[in-house]
């Protein structure tokens, strides 16, 4: 939105905006230069929410999925948010899953999570914290020693856990987590 603003000031006006006042008529290549960034800009602003919401829609072929055991079901949504980090896809998930719960007429579901490393995930062992607060806390280690984190709690509308879950996983291995949604919350009861 404020880059189509920018954009449609300049092409008005005459005068684009970087770093100081860039006039058509003085700076012609300048001007243009930073006219067509307004414009791509603009443009990825108004189709990254439409290019998200497709590909949350279709799952490619072999994306991050996991056989599920027998009776379970499976979810995997962090591939379909392809700008965010390692807690923030989990956190799609965990809205999935609790969706999925809800549904299901024994009001459990299995959530098989196999974290990507990029962008923002770990392409080392791992940690997840999920907390009874409803923080979820994603480490990355290497020989022993956290190289990075991220965390989210954008899920906490749909999700609660029942205690505060700590569990550590080797480079390549998934997380399960064991929803009832027998209450008005779905419920994270084991992870694993």
């Amino acid at each position: 939105m404020v880059f189509g603003a920018a954009l449609v000031v300049a092409l008005v006006t005459g005068k684009a905006y970087f770093r100081g006042v860039v006039e058509r008529g003085e700076d012609r290549w300048r001007y243009w230069q930073i006219v067509g960034c307004y414009a791509l800009l603009a443009l990825s602003s108004w189709l990254a929410p439409a290019l998200v919401g497709a590909l949350g829609r279709v799952a490619p072929s072999g994306a991050g999925t996991v056989a599920a055991a027998p009776g379970e079901t499976h979810s995997s949504r962090g591939w379909g948010m392809p700008v965010t980090d390692a807690a923030t896809r989990l956190g799609w998930e965990l809205k999935d899953a609790a969706a999925s719960a809800r549904r299901s007429p024994t009001r459990r579901h299995v959530l098989v999570h196999r974290p990507k490393s990029w962008p923002e995930g770990c392409s080392t062992d791992y940690r997840v914290q999920l907390d009874k607060t409803g923080l979820v806390v994603f480490w990355c280690s290497k020989n022993g020693k956290v190289t990075s984190g991220y965390s989210t709690s954008h899920h906490r509308s749909e999700v609660d856990f029942a205690q505060t879950f700590i569990v550590d996983k080797k480079k390549g291995s998934t997380l399960r987590l064991t929803f009832d949604a027998s209450g008005a919350k779905a419920v994270v009861v084991s992870a694993e």
